[in-house]
């Protein structure tokens, strides 16, 4: 039996974003429940016995946009201290599990497993003690046979003027070749982040790289990154890379890039320029993108202008126009569905406009293949996805994303130090610990870890604004409509709604939140105290989100 009454409040949202918090249930676990309509769901529970569990489940487009990225965050109250888990899912078939365990402010231990759609994998360990932090990976193909294993250690300091993170990792490869490389991250006051990394390789094969010097500036407030790529071969050339993004309200990306590549001498250069544009159209969870060059010749001599679109349910499509150097054009046309399958129409036409041939095949389910944008960058480098990004990076900044306010970063340049996988309450109470008088009494001080984020977890239950997913209320000069209060006898028509409880693997489901919330959204459907055309709103922006969400995770059980 509860100790009170049951009691909730709740706040709806006029795009279907919503925010419950109270203990609405008939076992006494205080719950908070918040969705937003632009993608997130968070699931914060607190047991009567003591201890707490939370779940953020994200879903957005990698950083392609054209594919969608799952991602769930869970952490909960163990052995004194916090254990927490992330998983993400491509729609692609790519996945990424980590699991960590903190046992205080400067101390933990991570794992992490890194199945790509391929079946190559990359496993590592890490732990952090008194601000160094030491790490071990390996990369295994499909076959499980070896490419390449890392050790790398990570140091940070932090002062008046920033925090300053500095790391090094060697790298030896199966044939004897091995590689070194020398990160330096920091973050100004101002929040400005600087990011520099040199890695050199030695008996590599012939025509490989031997040295790539990668730096970017990222403004303090997120919208504006400007970086350079220099790669130097063995015998003497160079390829220039030079990328300035800005990031506008709405959603909206643009990104220039330049590539300059230098001949050993000297004599030989050849300058390419393209514009990347894309944007992603709000709750509706569809985007849109293009490339076109804007001087010189893409890989190649290929002159390539390129539009790509995706819909809320994950349907895609590609569009290639390439003028070629005899005059004809070449038009192909990729449309896929949500499971990677569809079709692929090449249309060439001569340069009097007349259709030279016409061809359909079927597009088999793979990986995205590259774009035009992605094979000028060449962001997919071996040596690049040592930072376990890409597929599984977010295209626009989560809040807080570029540096946990503790001074770990979880944003450029790889995983040399602890990861940001804390879920959003957690995180952003755990940021609150260099400071903890402001928020928890006294004779809490030296409590465990768990024990003081309980403590202001439990603040977080009625609380209907500013952390956790956005409501929609509040932008563009709108006011927030008055939380609807929701007494004994307004709960009592309600019939019970559970949630999960102590298993840690339900936590780390995302179906088991998602059927939790359509639950809890039927049963405030029958209810007088709530409007129900709100409430109808929000079961249609939910129900868009989930049928986005086992598109995903169906491409994973194939």
């Amino acid at each position: 039996m509860p100790s009170s009454p049951p009691w909730a409040r709740i706040r709806l949202g006029s795009d279907g974003s919503f925010v419950l918090g109270g203990a609405p249930g008939d076992d006494g676990r205080l719950i908070r429940v918040a969705f937003g309509a632009s993608g997130v769901l968070s699931v914060l529970s607190l047991p009567p016995e003591g201890g707490w569990y939370e779940a953020t489940v994200r879903l957005g487009r990698a950083v392609d946009r054209r594919r969608d990225l799952l991602r769930l965050r869970v952490a909960r109250a163990v052995d004194e201290g916090v254990e927490a888990a992330e998983t993400a899912y491509t729609a692609t078939g790519g996945r990424r599990t980590r699991e960590m365990f903190m046992d205080g402010l400067e101390s933990c231990r991570w794992s992490i497993v890194d199945v790509r759609a391929d079946g190559s994998r990359i496993t590592g360990d890490g732990r952090l003690e008194e601000g160094t932090a030491s790490v071990t990976r390996r990369w295994d193909d499909a076959d499980g046979q070896r490419l390449r294993e890392t050790a790398s250690t990570c140091a940070r300091k932090s002062g008046r003027t920033g925090t300053r993170i500095a790391s090094r990792s060697e790298t030896v490869y199966p044939h004897g070749g091995i590689s070194v490389s020398e990160r330096v991250s920091t973050v100004a006051s101002d929040g400005e982040r600087r990011f520099r990394r040199r890695t050199a390789w030695a008996d590599m094969p012939e025509g490989s790289v031997v040295e790539r010097i990668r730096e970017t500036v990222t403004a303090a407030d997120g919208t504006r990154r400007t970086g350079s790529v220099v790669q130097t071969f063995g015998d003497g050339s160079r390829t220039i890379r030079h990328i300035d993004e800005l990031l506008q309200p709405g959603g909206r990306r643009i990104r220039d890039v330049s590539v300059t590549r230098l001949l050993a001498d000297g004599a030989g250069r050849s300058v390419f320029q393209g514009r990347q544009e894309s944007v992603v159209h709000g709750g509706s969870g569809g985007a849109a993108g293009r490339f076109r060059p804007t001087a010189g010749s893409a890989a190649g001599g290929r002159l390539v202008d390129e539009g790509w679109g995706v819909d809320a349910r994950g349907n895609t499509v590609v569009v290639t126009v390439e003028n070629r150097p005899d005059g004809t054009v070449a038009i192909t046309t990729v449309n896929r569905g949500p499971d990677g399958h569809g079709n692929r129409r090449v249309t060439v036409r001569d340069a009097a406009g007349h259709i030279v041939s016409d061809t359909t095949e079927p597009a088999e389910a793979e990986d995205a293949e590259p774009t035009a944008a992605e094979q000028l960058e060449d962001d997919k480098s071996d040596e690049d996805s040592e930072d376990w990004a890409g597929a599984y990076d977010f295209d626009v900044p989560e809040p807080a994303r570029g540096g946990r306010e503790d001074g770990w970063q979880d944003g450029e340049g790889g995983e040399e130090e602890p990861p940001n996988m804390l879920p959003n309450h957690a995180r952003s109470v755990f940021a609150l610990m260099s400071d903890p008088e402001a928020w928890y009494p006294e004779d809490e001080e030296s409590a465990p870890i768990a024990r003081r984020l309980e403590f202001a977890l439990r603040d977080r239950v009625p609380y209907l604004g500013g952390a956790g997913p956005d409501t929609g209320w509040g932008e563009g000069g709108g006011e927030a409509p008055p939380d609807v209060e929701l007494g004994e006898a307004d709960l009592a028509s309600l019939r019970p709604v559970y949630g999960p409880t102590g298993d840690w693997d339900d936590w780390k489901d995302p179906r088991v939140h998602t059927g939790y919330v359509r639950a809890l959204l039927s049963a405030l459907a029958h209810t007088t105290a709530v409007d129900p055309a709100a409430v109808s709103q929000a079961v249609l922006a939910y129900e868009a989100l989930s049928t986005r969400i086992d598109n995903v995770l169906l491409r994973h059980e194939s």
